[in-house]
């Protein structure tokens, strides 16, 4: 084989061999930084940069070491004491949680504090402590009410999120961003007396409605008496006018009958007879009681003006 074939045949290879070592070369002498991520560069095992992303050089182990760190927000609700009984300021028992959000503000520290899982239980501690703190100068009324207006949520938030922020970053790197409470409550003892405390409110509020329920209803009822006896007044008086009235129309007729006594008896027998033959009747009286005497009566004997008026007149 010639010398020129023989540099064709070889020469893939050649190419071969030489990507080969620029991919070991790149993989020995640079690292890549992804989003959200922070590098700390340790050369001799002292921190000399800190790299965002991206493609970065580096010297080899053992002269550099890259350290990658997540910088991402983080949520954490603590490792200990997540929901623990506190004092307010007026002396009650509350249990409150509370959460963070954090992110890794400065690498070099961070790695200083030992890392991830010593910083988060140095943060447990501190965030327990804090809570504590606040709370301990609220009233029960500014954490746990049925009036909105009367809570300071926002301003323990704001107070604990304070004590925290300046203390975390310059022991641990990392930078508290929000507080938010997890959990707000009281302790099962006291929690049920106040179930029973409002228990006891309700039953008194529901018998104080039954009271002015009651009341209500008998005034109700004393007004409904007064207008019936009002109604009642006014018609026995209208009664007794109409009465009187009749009373008075009815001395009429007394002065007109008291003239004629015979006539009166006789016209109070008809009625009678009307009233009692008023429908389809068939009576087997004896006429020897009233008011069928009347058959047994001459006319004569009962109407002596007709028997006068019968008599032929004398010439």
């Amino acid at each position: 084989m010639s010398e020129k074939n023989k540099t064709k045949y070889y020469l893939p290879t050649i190419l071969l061999g030489v990507i080969v070592a620029v991919i070991f070369l790149l993989a020995i002498f640079t690292y890549q930084v992804d989003e959200g991520e922070q590098a700390l560069v340790l050369t001799a095992g002292k921190p000399t940069a800190v790299e965002g992303p991206g493609l970065h050089f580096r010297w080899p182990q053992p002269v550099q070491e890259i350290a990658k760190y997540d910088i991402r927000k983080r949520k954490f609700s603590g490792n200990t004491g997540v929901l623990e009984e506190t004092s307010t300021s007026d002396k009650h028992q509350v249990v409150v949680g509370i959460c963070v959000y954090y992110a890794i503000a400065d690498v070099e520290q961070f790695r200083k504090a030992n890392g991830q899982k010593a910083v988060e239980d140095y943060l447990s501690n501190r965030m327990s402590n804090a809570k504590k703190s606040v709370i301990g100068r609220h009233s029960y009324a500014e954490l746990i009410n049925a009036d909105a207006s009367q809570m300071k949520l926002d301003q323990m938030k704001a107070e604990i999120l304070a004590s925290l922020q300046e203390d975390l970053l310059k022991n641990c790197g990392i930078r508290i961003f929000q507080v938010d409470f997890t959990s707000i409550g009281v302790p099962e003892k006291t929690a049920e007396a106040i179930a029973g405390a409002m228990r006891q409110n309700r039953e008194t509020l529901a018998a104080e409605e039954r009271e002015k329920g009651l009341a209500t209803a008998k005034q109700i009822r004393i007004k409904a008496e007064t207008e019936k006896e009002k109604m009642l007044t006014g018609a026995r008086a209208e009664a007794k006018a109409m009465v009187a009235e009749g009373n008075t129309e009815a001395a009429k007729y007394y002065a007109q009958f008291s003239k004629a006594p015979e006539l009166a008896a006789f016209l109070q027998k008809l009625d009678a007879l009307r009233s009692i033959l008023e429908n389809k009747t068939t009576l087997i009286l004896h006429t020897g009681n009233e008011p069928f005497d009347i058959f047994n009566s001459p006319v004569d004997k009962i109407m002596p003006e007709l028997q006068k008026k019968s008599e032929p007149v004398k010439k």
